[in-house]
């Protein structure tokens, strides 16, 4: 009996390229591919009251990102301009793995898997190697931490801040929530944009913080 193994089936994505979302090859990452499909997907996994973009998700995270890192690096010297963007990129990819995987919601991804070949790989893992697998595509695969300190937790902070604003603006609040973000939640509006508004945003922010290599 043949037994099913996901690992080496591909997916076609739309610029047609095939693509292996448990055996990613960096050939197949295309920029288009990823600016589409995040704009396309709504955040919330659809239940927020109105649509909002894992696209336009990222272009916020990028943003607050970058304005931590500078906010707390304005003494002395203060951050180079390559150290901003390099902030600025990682916070605009942090999610770039849903363009080939679900969003899964994040009490669901911790249990979530598949099975493959002869084990089982946790969602998170999967995530994990088609992230990795993009960012050294698009010239992030070093070891950002030996270049900016703490870009990780930058990045993270400022996930958990957007996601916040987004609960009390598109989900009824956060009354419930048994984890609070680190920080006060930026209280700024965030726009209802259509798909191809976000897209245009995504697009227009990657070229600001990301050198132009990889596929188009």
């Amino acid at each position: 009996m043949l037994q099913y193994c996901p690992c080496h089936q591909s997916h076609q994505y739309y610029q047609f390229h095939p693509f292996r979302p448990l055996n990613p090859s960096p050939g197949t990452v295309c920029r288009e591919d990823i600016a589409h499909a995040l704009a396309m997907k709504c955040r919330w996994t659809g239940h927020c009251s109105q649509f909002l973009s894992i696209a336009q998700h990222s272009v916020l995270v990028s943003c607050l990102a970058e304005l931590l890192f500078v906010s707390e690096r304005s003494g002395g010297v203060g951050p180079s301009d390559a150290e901003c963007r390099f902030v600025g990129a990682l916070g605009l990819l942090h999610d770039a793995a849903e363009a080939y995987l679900p969003d899964v919601s994040r009490p669901i991804k911790r249990a979530a898997g598949f099975l493959a070949g002869a084990g089982w790989v946790s969602f998170e893992t999967a995530e994990t190697k088609v992230l990795s697998t993009i960012l050294d595509v698009f010239g992030l695969g070093m070891d950002l931490e030996t270049i900016v300190p703490g870009i990780g937790s930058y990045v993270k902070r400022a996930d958990d801040l957007i996601l916040a604003r987004e609960a009390d603006l598109f989900m009824g609040g956060r009354e419930g929530w048994v984890w609070a973000p680190d920080g006060p939640v930026p209280e700024f509006p965030i726009s209802d944009l259509s798909p191809s508004a976000a897209k245009a945003l995504f697009q227009t922010r990657w070229d600001e913080v990301l050198p132009v290599v990889g596929r188009p």
